[in-house]
């Protein structure tokens, strides 16, 4: 999902702050829209809102395209979450897609990682944790928005979009109290993909702590050596 380099605005930490901030704004939104019952004047101010940030967004693939002549299917294949993100979703189960906007927080973290090569090492290992928990709260919030809106008038243990929020979280986690269950079959589908995603959420975590442990004394040392070079220079 990471940009290619091309020399533009498009690869300065402002540039990609000004996007997450709109992610984040766009997921507050979005949350706000389904958990507080709105007047369709309050709707239609949010919808406007959203629709800006849509044409933002494509308006910034687009460009990102162009800027890449020789490279324009790879990078649509490198964005494609991107591409998502400008896709208007309204309503309905789908509208959860709206939270992909947020994987902008991972290319901040890559910009911002990407402006002093001496700790490399750690800048991979800062990736792999940005990666991790931004599709963790991805999943975990469009399960719990594509769960309440295909259940929330049909299930009498979903009073709340919150009750919506805790399943998703118990799902995720496979632990499986039973107080809450899918009784239509877009719920099911949704159920089987958070706890399918949870698994794989669960093991990736496993692996990331264990391989850190593993090679934190490396880690250490490498630290050690730059800090004796650096003071070195500075003599």
């Amino acid at each position: 999902m990471r940009k290619p380099a091309p020399a533009s605005i498009q690869n300065t930490i402002g540039y990609e702050l000004t996007f997450a901030i709109l992610s984040i704004i766009s997921a507050a939104l979005l949350v706000y829209e389904v958990a507080v019952p709105l007047s369709r004047a309050e709707l239609f101010v949010i919808g406007a809102l959203d629709f800006a940030t849509v044409v933002l967004f494509a308006f910034d693939f687009i460009i990102g395209v162009y800027r890449a002549p020789k490279r324009r299917w790879k990078y649509a294949r490198d964005n494609w979450v991107n591409l998502l993100a400008a896709i208007p979703f309204t309503s309905g189960a789908f509208r959860s897609f709206r939270l992909f906007r947020l994987f902008r927080l991972v290319n901040l973290v890559y910009r911002a990682s990407d402006q002093d090569s001496s700790y490399r090492w750690l800048a991979m290992q800062i990736r792999s944790y940005a990666n991790l928990v931004t599709f963790s709260v991805v999943a975990l919030m469009a399960g719990s928005i594509a769960f309440y809106s295909v259940e929330q008038s049909v299930n009498p243990n979903i009073q709340s979009y919150w009750d919506a929020v805790w399943w998703s979280f118990v799902s995720a986690t496979s632990l499986g109290y039973g107080d809450i269950v899918p009784v239509t079959t877009g719920g099911r589908v949704v159920a089987i993909l958070l706890m399918v995603i949870g698994i794989g959420i669960i093991g990736t975590v496993a692996g990331l702590v264990g391989g850190y442990t593993l090679r934190r004394p490396f880690y250490t040392l490498i630290a050690q050596k730059h800090t004796h070079k650096s003071r070195s220079a500075n003599k």
